[in-house]
């Protein structure tokens, strides 16, 4: 049984064998996750695992994302355009989002995160790529005409940029080197506290 199984075993038995008069009410719970989280770096990791993944969708919010019929709809994104030739993906984001900061986000956030991860050697930015004898980008361009509109253009027609914008965190601009310890996104939870040698990533409740 690995040691996460068996801390949540415990806690579940504690709670059973608890009078209800020793049993405290609080505002906190606690999820066990079936294997450790590598890293809290929402974009930069150099491999992708599911315990991190999961920290990551606690945290921060995507462009995309899928719904309950598995379809690609927006998160942050409110509409999603291809054009006719489907060399070119508007994303025009959704009014009123706001970093765990109070910064408001913008279409500068999702280019400088974007261009970011089409142009580094992240676990995440290989999707973008055409493999063969010569890597090759599927990305020409990522533009911010207006602080609502994101606009992708494509080198040529792909089906697979979708699905790949679904794990890419967006961070607010010039923020990556801090996103590694701090980690600073949009999502429902904002980050407060990681301690790796525990493996215990302390989340509270985002209100806005």
């Amino acid at each position: 049984m690995s040691q996460s199984k068996l801390v949540l075993l415990l806690l579940l038995t504690l709670l059973l064998i608890l009078p209800p008069g020793c049993r405290t009410r609080s505002d906190a719970f606690v999820i066990a996750l079936g294997d450790n989280i590598c890293t809290i770096d929402p974009i930069g990791s150099p491999s992708v695992d599911a315990a991190s993944e999961r920290v990551r969708t606690l945290i921060f919010n995507t462009l995309v994302k899928k719904d309950e019929k598995f379809d690609y709809v927006g998160e942050l994104a409110s509409d999603i355009q291809r054009s006719d030739d489907g060399l070119t993906y508007t994303f025009t984001l959704h009014d009123d989002v706001k970093f765990h900061n109070g910064q408001p986000l913008t279409s500068a956030d999702v280019k400088y995160t974007l261009d970011l991860v089409f142009s580094s050697n992240f676990a995440k930015s290989a999707s973008f790529y055409k493999t063969g004898a010569e890597k090759r980008s599927y990305i020409k361009s990522v533009d911010a005409p207006d602080p609502r509109t994101v606009v992708v253009t494509l080198i040529e027609p792909w089906v697979g940029l979708l699905s790949n914008l679904v794990p890419v965190a967006i961070i607010p601009k010039d923020s990556y080197e801090s996103q590694k310890t701090h980690p600073l996104g949009s999502g429902p939870f904002k980050f407060v506290r990681y301690d790796n040698a525990q493996q215990v990533c302390d989340v509270e409740a985002f209100p806005e």
